[in-house]
């Protein structure tokens, strides 16, 4: 049991020994903690970079592709799955994107793919 402080309470939650806490009260399953440790590159810092440039430059084709699954990203696999068809497909209909922001578009999407099919 672990103590969880809400408010000015105390509230003790159960969680499995073999679950590990990230922030708050998340609580992340062992083959989450693996897929995360299967990434190469760090996908959230990557995408966050590219829609901070976005943002600034007003690109709304790129972000509205991006933004709901970076943001609806639940830490699960289906939360990666989801984002990694995003950027996928926001790869393929941006073309009018710098190239580097499409490398790292490639990157993110392809550090996503490895460790999906690897976990």
């Amino acid at each position: 049991m672990a103590d969880c402080a809400v408010g000015n309470s105390v509230i003790q939650s159960r969680t499995h020994p073999d679950h590990h806490r990230c922030g708050g009260n998340d609580v992340l399953r062992p083959s989450v903690v693996r897929l995360k440790k299967n990434m190469s590159d760090d996908p959230n810092q990557i995408v966050s970079e590219l829609i901070d440039r976005w943002c600034d430059r007003r690109e709304l084709q790129a972000l509205a592709k991006v933004l709901p699954a970076f943001t609806g990203n639940n830490g699960l696999t289906d939360g990666w799955n989801h984002l990694h068809d995003n950027l996928k497909h926001a790869y393929v209909m941006c073309r009018d994107l710098p190239s580097d922001e499409r490398d790292q578009l490639k990157r993110a999407y392809v550090a996503i793919d490895v460790a999906l099919k690897t976990r």
